[in-house]
Formats: structure tokens, sequence, C-alpha cells
């Protein structure tokens, strides 16, 4: 996830034989030159004329302290290797987390991102657990907006 600290944009994330880490935006940029995508919760949103919630600063600050509450934790293979039992043929009959806001206990960059904004704003995939949310699925996400793409010069 991306925030805005005191001018500069930093990412949280959870990378793979790394776990969670905090780097700037330009570091992100040097390593991985090609392509970022940028997207952004809706503005507001309103589920069965319940009152309406906005992505505002308040959101965005709990959305980064749950995020931060995780620093220090290993990359979750045990939530991948649970992944991978939902797609794969007759495994997928082990009973397996239903539970849409069943809070995962191992951490992959797309489950953080789904937890900490459905605690901060809203269920960005419902009727999905958290846990088993991947990136396409967010990207999918009609409560998620695609801003722009930061790509290399070429």
């Amino acid at each position: 996830m991306l925030f805005n600290e005191d001018g500069e944009w930093i990412t949280y994330e959870f990378r793979e034989f790394i776990g969670w880490r905090r780097r700037t935006l330009t570091e992100q940029l040097i390593q991985f030159p090609k392509q970022i995508d940028v997207f952004r919760p809706a503005s507001s949103v309103s589920f069965h004329g319940k009152e309406p919630k906005h992505w505002d600063k308040t959101s965005q600050d709990v959305a980064s302290a749950v995020m931060q509450q995780w620093r220090g934790l290993p990359y979750g293979w045990s939530q991948i290797l649970k992944m991978a039992l939902h797609y794969l043929p007759l495994l997928r009959l082990v009973p397996q987390e239903t539970k849409d806001d069943a809070t995962p206990s191992t951490f992959v960059c797309s489950t953080a991102v789904a937890v900490a904004l459905r605690r901060s704003f809203c269920d960005m995939v419902p009727f999905l657990s958290d846990g088993m949310v991947t990136p396409t699925d967010l990207a999918r996400s009609a409560l998620l907006e695609y801003q722009f793409s930061i790509t290399e010069d070429r």
C-alpha cells in the first residue's frame, strides 16, 4: 500500500523471502522500473441504504496503522499454500476458510491490503475471505479505482 508520510511517498508490503517492509516509492521504482499500477478506493460507498462510508484522511491513517502493526512478520508462505489448494481439482473439496471477514494468521501482500482496507473503509472483495484475496481480485474490484501507471521511460 502507498501512503504519503510528511510529503514522502512510502509503501508497506509483504515480499517473498523478506516479509513485511517499508520502502519509499523511489526505491520501488528503482527495483521495479517496468510498471507500477496505482489504484485507490472509491471515494465513497454505500450498501443497502446504510450510511455512506468515505475514503478520507481518517481511513488512510487507519489503513496505515493496520499495515504497520504487522511490522516484522514473515511472508505468509502457508497462506500461499491455502490459496493454491483452493484452485486445485479435488483438493477444493477440503474444508476451507469461508467466513468473509476472517483475518488470516499469516499475510501476503494482497491479503494484507484486503484486511487493512476492510478495517479502515470497507470490504474490497465481497463474498471472498480476506485470506483468499489475490492481486487479481483487488485489481478487478469495483470498489478500487484505477488511477494511473508509472512506467519506465524509453
